[in-house]
């Protein structure tokens, strides 16, 4: 399953956390609809890709 990954700072003084940059983690499989190794070829994705 493809996710973000989130890195941030955080503050000593006040607590604030502030994002510096979110990256995208490709699990490269072909059987899910957000990788880059997704199967290009015709199949009912919604049926037999991982989703999220």
């Amino acid at each position: 399953m493809c996710y973000l990954q989130n890195t941030a700072k955080r503050y000593k003084g006040c607590g604030d956390l502030v994002r510096i940059k979110r990256d995208k983690i490709d699990c490269n499989r072909t059987d899910c609809a957000l990788s880059g190794l997704h199967n290009p070829e015709y199949h009912v994705c919604a049926s037999t890709c991982s989703q999220t």
